[in-house]
């Protein structure tokens, strides 16, 4: 089953409630006509965002805050 590969991969980089919160998002977005970021077999919006964060096409705003914290320190 792929969708427990992608909740297990999602939980190893955020905490479960930080998830919750990216995951809704994303769905909402998907729900709202967005195009899914990966190729992807999966038809319900939850799977596709778990699998878009588990390959790191979706990251949280405080990974993306570090990412661009990090960028600035090699400047």
């Amino acid at each position: 089953m792929l969708t427990g590969k992608y909740l297990n991969e999602c939980l190893k980089k955020y905490p479960r409630f930080q998830l919750i919160h990216m995951v809704s998002r994303r769905v909402s977005e998907l729900k709202d006509g967005a195009k899914p970021l990966v190729k992807t077999r999966f038809s319900s919006p939850v799977e596709i965002a778990l699998q878009e964060i588990a390959e790191g096409r979706i990251v949280s705003e405080h990974a993306l805050r570090d990412l661009l914290a990090e960028a600035e320190a090699k400047k």
